[in-house]
């Protein structure tokens, strides 16, 4: 019991973990939440710094929970509390101790989870994501666009277990209340 609850306080800290403040910091910006959108995320850096830092804050966000987990599975902890695992790593990304609960969308974080956790999941996601930016032209949105058909591609095309379904289903819905502000924004400006 010990373990398992150390095991979501490390993931919370892990998640917590602002590579994107921490990047924009070492380029000299102090705060990266003072500009652009005021995310800490990949593409808040990348406005705010180039585009080859979003790859940078991308993979260290993706890759620390792909590696997390990853460790997890190697110690063979079960499904279920990877998954539940999943889930802290993702509310650290969104309200991390580091910058009092201010953190970020957790896009970069939810594609290594699922890296970690069903591969072949995001080949599939990368399908509507791509059609959604070729039509609204906006990375915000076409990331809500996969992330919704993300539960009904892993419950439908791929049958996943239940637990993982459970998991991808709370990912799309996270990812949806973060970006409702790109979502209002995008349908008040057409």
């Amino acid at each position: 019991m010990i373990t398992f609850l150390l095991s979501y306080l490390l993931a919370y800290l892990i998640g917590s973990l602002p590579s994107g403040f921490l990047i924009a910091r070492w380029r000299g910006i102090k705060n990266i939440q003072e500009y652009g959108s005021g995310n800490i995320g990949a593409t808040n850096v990348a406005r705010t710094l180039g585009i080859k830092y979003f790859f940078v804050v991308f993979f260290l966000d993706a890759g620390k929970a792909w590696l997390f987990l990853k460790v997890l599975e190697n110690f063979h902890v079960g499904e279920w509390e990877r998954m539940l695992a999943a889930v802290v790593l993702l509310v650290g990304n969104g309200f991390p101790i580091f910058l009092r609960f201010r953190g970020g969308k957790g896009i970069a974080t939810s594609f290594g989870i699922l890296l970690a956790t069903n591969p072949i999941l995001l080949f599939y996601v990368c399908i509507p994501w791509i059609i959604t930016f070729l039509i609204t032209k906006t990375v915000g949105i076409a990331s809500v666009g996969a992330l919704v058909s993300a539960p009904i591609i892993s419950f439908i095309i791929l049958q996943d277990t239940f637990s993982i379904t459970m998991l991808i289903l709370f990912i799309a819905g996270w990812g949806v209340v973060k970006h409702r502000s790109n979502i209002m924004n995008y349908f008040s400006n057409r």
